[in-house]
């Protein structure tokens, strides 16, 4: 594969194809590759099983169990291929349509995330660094082109595991928790968000689960360097929630315990939101020490 880097960035590639395969460099296995180039056009199929290669601009390296890779008509396919990102496990498929202009994608992916992974490759770009706790899966499907796509995902979480971010806590000691969002991303960082649910799965004495929708949101949220931006974000409970998850107003775990229900709307950034309708917490242990409250 030590010569297959040096192909990749050889005259023979043509420079569109060149644009992506200088972002990668092969560092072990063997490609029984099948590929031909005719009129600046690709076809290929090759087992990926046992390949290494580094992610360049991440410094990401890449180990792949098993799986393969084809090209055709202009569209890339990922055929069940399931790799370490770093030591982190993760799952890929699905295909990318028209791959040199506008590529439209449709891709799953499965994965169990590592703190180690997420302070090594996210949180150092972090204001407001992620942490979790506990046994998470979480599933992704995108669809779309780079600048404006569906996203759905969902997360689950065992009990006794949490998502900590902007100040908020996810989770719950004696419950699993799953959380749902169907929503649409677009190149100026603005989600529109279909639904948001955050459920609870309450366990019977017969062994079975049901789930217990505790909170859905809807509404525009546009990610800022450092600060978020509310578009007719509406925020509703249907059962008393924890409290926790209403730190991100503070960006820090101001409130240790408690529980709130609500109907709001939210507008304007985060550092000076407009709030209208009801909002009622109990039970709550707030230190107001060095807060303002307005």
């Amino acid at each position: 594969l030590s010569l297959f880097n040096d192909v990749l960035l050889s005259d023979i590639i043509p420079n569109n194809i060149k644009e992506y395969t200088k972002n990668y460099e092969f560092q072990k296995g063997a490609l029984n590759l099948d590929a031909k180039i005719t009129n600046g056009k690709l076809s290929a199929f090759t087992d990926l099983a046992g390949v290494s290669f580094v992610y360049l601009p991440y410094e990401l390296p890449i180990e792949i169990i098993n799986g393969s890779l084809s090209v055709k008509n202009n569209t890339l396919k990922l055929n069940k291929i399931n790799f370490l990102a770093d030591n982190m496990p993760v799952l890929a498929d699905g295909d990318i349509k028209d791959i040199f202009n506008s590529q439209m994608f449709n891709i799953y992916i499965n994965s169990k995330p590592q703190q180690e992974f997420i302070d090594k490759y996210i949180n150092k770009n972090q204001i407001y660094p992620i942490k979790i706790k506990g046994d998470i899966v979480y599933w992704i499907k995108l669809k779309g082109v780079p600048n404006n796509f569906d996203l759905k995902s969902q997360i689950n979480m065992s009990k006794d595991s949490s998502i900590y971010h902007f100040g908020a806590t996810i989770g719950d000691i004696e419950n699993a928790i799953v959380v749902s969002i169907d929503s649409k991303i677009l190149d100026n960082n603005l989600h529109k968000i279909r639904e948001f649910s955050y459920d609870k799965l309450i366990d019977s004495q017969s062994g079975r689960q049901t789930k217990l929708n505790m909170l859905k949101a809807w509404g525009g949220v546009k990610i800022l360097k450092d600060d978020l931006a509310f578009d007719n974000l509406h925020i509703k409970t249907s059962h008393p929630t924890d409290a926790r998850i209403f730190n991100i107003i503070f960006r820090k775990p101001n409130i240790k315990q408690g529980q709130f229900t609500s109907d709001l709307k939210f507008d304007g950034k985060l550092s000076d939101a407009k709030i209208l309708g009801d909002f009622h917490i109990f039970e709550t242990n707030i230190p107001f020490l060095d807060t303002t409250m307005k």
